[in-house]
């Protein structure tokens, strides 16, 4: 619980969910209108995971610290 900071949570979603939300808030770069529909964010959302981004059935804990 001493880390508890350190931790982004991002309830009743998934790695897809976040992955969206991550491209759509810039993290990744400026996508185009024109391309957004061409982006795979379930493979974004599996490279999340390795990425240190943890779903459960809860949603999506992400280790910052």
């Amino acid at each position: 619980m001493e880390n508890r900071d350190d931790v982004i949570v991002y309830a009743d979603k998934s790695l897809e969910d976040v992955a969206y939300s991550l491209a759509q808030d810039g993290c990744f770069g400026a996508v185009g209108d024109g391309l957004r529909n061409y982006v795979d964010y379930e493979a974004i959302g599996r490279d999340l995971g390795y990425d240190g981004y943890i779903q459960t059935d809860e949603g999506v804990f992400h280790y910052t610290g």
